[in-house]
């Protein structure tokens, strides 16, 4: 993407360069024919001199390079922000880079500057200065950007983070907008696609004239860190970083709707996009600031440390809020049944709200202490460990539930509370309070001889969140068309926030032995264990087991003496490698929802059902519309929170019970430096319980045999 004129630019440097090698060239030849003459004309013999050692000696003073550089350039095509979308290619002069030392040698102190892509949104400029074993402190500047392109679109923003469409143009949509729901409406293509030709074409006769906007992101990033050496064995170190992000990305919004089955007097309309998909560029404006602060003490068999590391994320647009171009006034998703006259409220009419409102990422910080060490037991062992404490907190306000003034909630659900979903003040809580601790823990035990290695390991991370259980009545959904609550959608279920703690840990231990020069063993142990609260499982027990076997032979004999050379060309060496691990996991508790089998005079499920689980025949029966032969909800269930509605004979593969076998087999033969042929098997195979449903085994093979000769 290089203009003619740059062309013509580097034909004339290549000729210049040309003309310059040609006359260095003359010039060293010329230079040695006078040296080898002396001024009497005779001829000099050249005596030969010892080579002086060469040694580095630092230059005194200020030294580096400068890159400087101009070009052209002309982009065509309907994607021009793919060109520089994380990069800049500015036009005229630009300074590709800097790099500038300064330093005296009676002085310990030295200077860099170092800076690449100067005047470019991707530049990138370093600082530093230390003082030899004492002190060393950078300040780095980096930006970088991220283009997304130049759209046209209906909204303007008048405020950070509130975007707005012209009230005559929303008019003149909302005119055109069909309502489709009707008796007479079949699922046919041309019954759902011909009422919106007419909006079709004043969207585009509309959007010609519409502003051009830029689409991009820029993200700049300052940082500042020293280290102090107060003595030999004792380090202070400090950091500190800024970074901000702004501008804007796309975001979008529009909802579906999937009614195959007609009901309530409202036809089979099949799935279609009621609310029409739109995007707007969603306004950024971040600033995270980043701390940190350590020391290290040192001696001449341990090291200990301790560091603490604060990060505080800040939003200056804390929502957006959009003007629907399609909506001046507030519906619900509600119809009139063309044959009752009667106003029906379901699936139906969504995304008819005037204004739409979006929490965005929300203020938080978090707070990290960690201390760590390492000492030398003996001369073969060492011990180490570290332990991390973080807090981590977040107390954005809640918005409310929707900005559509005509939502009522009591048409949806006659038992609600909620009386006016616009008022945040009968939100049950005024924000979430959230407050999350994480553990972290690491030990280890090392021993290294010169023919055996043992460790042991252990690690474990404990995430407790202490947020307070939040119960909410219901909420807007589906383009903030409807109201949705426990009792008509979520089978008497809260609708909260659930406490998501767990708990991980690994231990391991194992050796690696060399029984004989040629003979590698090397053993592993492994453990792991999950706790989790509301998942299917609670608790997860695996253990596991490797052995790796290494074998090495040369086949050509004995390599040592005069004739080693010449052999190592023609060396033949044998190597055989057998890796086997079995792992096996245990669930041992899997929590389900209650659902029921009722059976009607059809044939038993297999595998056969508990009577636990099975429909009962006079009370708490399924539904009268309820297939039969099938799992039901029953009127006496009752389901329990924090279990996802599944299948209650359906199993995760990554929780459930499972056996492991993973095992392979490598040949490898080397002849000389240049000729190497290998083949190796594995087998991996994840074994479940057969009798549930989900993934019930899986298995794999694989073979790959190569050669390779270097001429």
């Amino acid at each position: 993407m290089r203009s003619e004129t740059r062309k013509h630019l580097l034909s004339f440097f290549r000729i210049m360069l040309g003309s310059l090698a040609l006359f260095t060239v003359a010039l060293v030849l010329a230079s040695n024919g006078i040296a080898q003459d002396k001024p009497d004309g005779k001829t000099a013999k050249a005596k030969k001199k010892p080579k002086p050692k060469k040694r580095f000696v630092p230059k005194d003073g200020l030294e580096g390079s400068i890159e400087i550089g101009a070009q052209l350039r002309d982009i065509s095509g309907v994607h021009q922000a793919k060109f520089q979308e994380t990069r800049d290619v500015p036009k005229g002069v630009y300074v590709r880079n800097i790099d500038l030392k300064y330093q005296k040698l009676d002085s310990p102190w030295v200077f860099d500057l170092e800076g690449k892509e100067i005047r470019e949104r991707d530049q990138r400029i370093t600082l530093e200065a230390r003082k030899v074993g004492k002190y060393r402190g950078q300040f780095t500047w980096d930006q970088t950007p991220h283009n997304f392109g130049i759209g046209t679109s209906f909204f303007q923003q008048t405020a950070p983070g509130l975007y707005q469409v012209s009230p005559t143009l929303r008019a003149a949509f909302q005119a055109l907008t069909p309502a489709l729901d009707s008796p007479s409406c079949t699922p046919v293509p041309t019954c759902q696609l011909a009422p919106f030709i007419p909006l079709a074409n004043l969207v585009r006769q509309e959007i010609q004239t519409a502003p051009k906007s830029v689409v991009r992101l820029r993200r700049d990033r300052a940082l500042f860190k020293q280290s102090f050496h107060l003595t030999n064995s004792v380090e202070i170190y400090s950091e500190i970083s800024w970074l901000r992000n702004r501008g804007s990305r796309p975001m979008s919004v529009g909802t579906f709707v999937r009614r195959a089955v007609p009901g309530n007097g409202l036809s089979d309309t099949g799935g279609r996009w009621e609310g029409l998909g739109q995007e707007f560029p969603e306004p950024i404006d971040h600033r995270t600031t980043d701390i940190k602060i350590g020391a290290k003490f040192g001696g001449d068999k341990w090291q200990a440390g301790v560091e603490y590391d604060g990060s505080l994320f800040r939003n200056n647009i804390g929502s957006v809020t959009f003007e629907n171009p399609f909506r001046v006034t507030d519906d619900q998703g509600c119809v009139v049944n063309a044959m009752t006259m009667v106003r029906t409220c379901g699936a139906t009419q969504r995304y008819r709200t005037a204004r739409w409102q979006s929490d965005l990422a929300p203020n938080n910080e978090s707070h990290t202490i960690t201390v760590w060490a390492k000492a030398d037991l003996t001369s073969h062992t060492q011990v180490r460990g570290r332990f991390s404490l973080a807090y981590m907190t977040q107390n954005d306000p809640f918005l409310p539930w929707t900005l559509n003034t005509a939502i009522v909630p009591v048409n949806w659900d006659t038992q609600t509370s909620v009386t006016n979903p616009t008022d945040v003040n009968q939100l049950p809580a005024s924000s979430s309070n959230s407050k999350m601790r994480n553990i972290n823990q690491e030990y280890a035990l090392v021993n290294r001889r010169e023919t055996f290695r043992f460790q042991a390991r252990y690690r474990s991370q404990f995430l407790d969140n202490q947020s307070p259980e939040i119960i909410f009545p219901g909420y807007a959904a589906f383009g903030d068309s409807t109201w949705r609550s426990a009792r008509t959608d979520f089978f008497n279920l809260p609708i909260e926030n659930l406490d998501w703690d767990f708990r991980r840990q690994n231990g391991e231990a194992g050796f690696d032995w060399k029984i004989l020069p040629n003979l590698r063993w090397k053993l592993d142990y492994g453990w792991e264990a999950w706790n989790r609260k509301f998942r299917d499982v609670n608790r997860n027990n695996e253990h596991s087991i490797r052995n790796r076997l290494d074998f090495e032979y040369n086949l050509t004999g004995d390599t040592s003496g005069k004739k080693a050379a010449a052999q190592a060309q023609t060396l033949t060496t044998l190597r055989l490698k057998l890796d086997y691990s079995y792992a096996n996991r245990k669930a041992l508790v899997y929590n389900t929802q209650p659902l029921s089998f009722c059976s009607a005079n059809v044939v038993p499920p297999t595998p056969p059902v508990p009577p636990a689980l099975q429909c009962p025949s006079v009370n708490g029966g399924p539904p009268a519309s309820s297939p039969q032969g099938s799992w039901v909800v029953t009127t006496a269930t009752v389901f329990r929170p924090g279990v996802p509605t599944e299948f209650n004979l359906l199993r995760r593969y990554d929780e459930n019970d499972r056996t492991r076998n993973d095992g392979s087999f490598t040949v490898e033969l080397l002849r000389g430096p240049n000729m190497n042929f290998s083949a190796s098997y594995r087998y991996l195979g994840d074994e479940h319980d057969k009798n549930l449903y989900g993934r019930l085994f899986n298995r794999s093979s694989f073979f790959v045999a190569e050669f390779s000769r270097t001429f």
